[in-house]
């Protein structure tokens, strides 16, 4: 019902730059990223000066990954930002784009991968959170192994070693 709203809205005014915004960030939160993209784009054709559309046009090529795309939409909401929490939103949001760029880059070089490398960096990390509840330390260590190898038992052997690492911190000569 929603989606004929905004539809019927979008074609009724099609110069409506925020109906076509609108409609895009309704097909993007629906998880029809290409739908969306195609909306966003033809909004920014009418008035490209849309914070909010920059915005979900980049979170709309992440998801379709097209990375360099993403980026450059993010790159130009951050211009557009009104203030340092849309600043921060916008950093938030390459940073996370920068890591699914390495998980996916990661994945398509070496999906079976069961190298050492993760294992080898992971010792910070146990230092790091060694006040953290387990179940929150082996996520952080799962997704810090997944940047570079994506195998679920690189994962798991970087799970299991970062606890051993916070264990003796926290627990010093044990």
């Amino acid at each position: 019902v929603v989606e004929r709203q905004l539809v019927g809205g979008a074609a009724q005014h099609p110069g409506d730059a925020e109906r076509m915004t609108r409609l895009g960030v309704a097909y993007f939160e629906a998880g029809q990223f290409e739908r969306a993209r195609d909306v966003l784009r033809s909004s920014l054709v009418i008035d490209p000066r849309q914070y909010p559309t920059h915005v979900y046009l980049g979170l709309s090529y992440e998801q379709l990954a097209a990375f360099d795309s993403a980026r450059a939409e993010l790159v130009a909401a951050r211009g557009l930002a009104r203030d340092s929490r849309q600043r921060d939103e916008i950093d938030g949001h390459l940073n996370l784009l920068t890591r699914r760029e390495l998980q996916v880059a990661a994945q398509r070089a070496s999906p079976g991968s069961k190298a050492n490398g993760s294992l080898m960096r992971c010792v910070p990390i146990g230092v790091w959170g060694w006040a953290l509840d387990d179940d929150a330390l082996v996520a952080c260590a799962r997704e810090d192994s997944s940047l570079t190898h994506p195998n679920p038992a690189c994962g798991d052997s970087v799970a299991a070693y970062v606890l051993a690492v916070a264990h003796l911190v926290r627990v010093p000569g044990d």
